[in-house]
């Protein structure tokens, strides 16, 4: 059994960003405003050091509508292919697919 519409997720990559080049990258931009956005982004450049860590501001208090209800779904698993991602730095697990993407 194929399962063509499954794509290989790929280990997150938790290192510094280069900001200069993640703008230039953006051909969509207009020179000016590929400076804007570099300006943006170093004015935040903690954000981007490729650590994970802890909210240190302020604490957020949210505010519900009167007669909001709570919705909770149903979880999903993750494919059991997918299973040797690291995810947040985690280590990997045993991989269950084939290379063709077939669970095992």
């Amino acid at each position: 059994m194929t399962l063509s519409h499954a794509k290989r997720i790929l280990d997150a990559k938790y290192q510094k960003a280069d900001l200069k080049t993640v703008c230039q990258s953006q051909t969509e931009l207009t020179v000016e405003q590929k400076g804007q956005l570099e300006a943006l982004l170093r004015k935040h450049e903690p954000l981007f050091d490729g650590q994970l860590g802890r909210w240190q501001g302020q604490e957020v208090k949210l505010e519900l509508m009167e007669g909001a209800k709570p919705y909770h779904s149903r979880a999903y698993n993750i494919p059991r292919c997918h299973t040797d991602t690291k995810s947040r730095g985690g280590t990997p697990r045993q991989n269950r697919c084939t290379e063709e993407g077939q669970s095992l």
